[in-house]
């Protein structure tokens, strides 16, 4: 691992051991020494992240509507009780 990384350092391709050993598992022994195939895995890597965080924020923005909608749901509960007692 440590000598394929070495050989791709000297042609500024940046990956880790984690990376080799999913490429290998994913059955891409034979490009693990082509620098045009991981450029192309770093762009999908990247790709994949900005995917996972656009999700990640439409959840945290789905959450914050339901609180909201909860928060008016329950100030409308408080006026209405404040009409009913006064």
């Amino acid at each position: 691992m440590k000598r394929i990384r070495k050989i791709l350092s000297k042609q500024n391709v940046w990956i880790t051991e984690d990376d080799i050993i999913k490429v290998i598992n994913m059955g891409f022994i034979e490009h693990i020494l082509k620098t045009d195939f991981w450029k192309k895995y770093q762009k999908i890597k990247e790709n994949a992240n900005e995917y996972v965080k656009e999700k990640l924020n439409g959840i945290l923005v789905e959450k914050q509507d339901y609180r909201i909608n909860q928060l008016v749901e329950n100030f409308a509960e408080l006026k209405l009780d404040e009409i009913i007692k006064g």
